[in-house]
């Protein structure tokens, strides 16, 4: 018992070692932060107890996923912003994430709280495109969004983007229009330890991947294969 009660300690106070050092990591490596509660949402997507989800079918049939954790509205405009990931769908697998930027966006919804997540599944090719070309992408304008559906359903037909809101553990597909959506080189290289373009990071190819990205890339996996 002596000898359980030592080990168990021994955990604490290791834990209370470490506690303070993955806080300094997030301190020095926000987008990692942004990392990790992608992660989480993917998660719940696959553990929440509601039918109100993103269907593993329409991911499994997307071009790619931007994941916006703690979408902020803004108190003068009501629009919202916020930072996130995009992953690309490349074969069977994921790509590492890059990071992007959203301001601007009008989520014409019942619901007001001031921070949600926001969810866009890239369809097809010329939607996720114009992103991966450097270029801003003005969501609900030269992209066209719709509100993603719930049921069990397929990727609707003629679909670009596909908005769902994600708040306490519930999804559900939102309108959205007026955002700009761009990438975020400088997070990259905080992420990555230097500027890599998105292409290549897309890609993969010369890339020292974290592990916190391959958990996200695992998390994406295992959920679209899901039936």
């Amino acid at each position: 018992m002596k000898r359980i009660v030592i080990f168990g300690l021994g955990l604490l106070a290791c834990g209370a070692l470490l506690a303070p050092r993955v806080a300094a990591a997030l301190d020095t490596n926000p987008p990692l932060q942004r990392v990790l509660t992608a992660t989480a949402i993917v998660h719940d997507m696959a553990g929440t107890a509601s039918a109100a989800t993103v269907p593993p079918a329409v991911l499994a049939q997307a071009r790619a996923v931007a994941i916006i954790p703690l979408l902020v509205r803004n108190g003068a405009s009501g629009d919202r912003y916020g930072e996130g990931v995009l992953v690309e769908h490349r074969g069977a697998g994921w790509s590492p994430p890059v990071f992007v930027d959203l301001d601007g966006a009008n989520l014409r919804t019942q619901v007001g709280a001031d921070t949600t997540d926001l969810v866009l599944v890239f369809a097809d090719q010329d939607s996720f495109g114009q992103v991966l070309g450097g270029q801003p992408g003005k969501l609900g304008a030269t992209i066209p969004v719709a509100a993603g559906p719930i049921e069990p359903a397929q990727m609707p037909p003629g679909a670009q983007v596909l908005a769902y809101r994600h708040a306490r553990g519930v999804f559900e597909g939102v309108a959205l229009s007026g955002a700009t959506l761009q990438i975020d080189g400088g997070a990259g290289a905080t992420f990555y330890g230097r500027r890599v373009p998105a292409q290549q990071i897309f890609s993969g190819s010369g890339l020292k991947t974290p592990a916190a990205a391959e958990d996200l890339r695992a998390a994406l996996q295992g959920y679209a294969a899901k039936r």
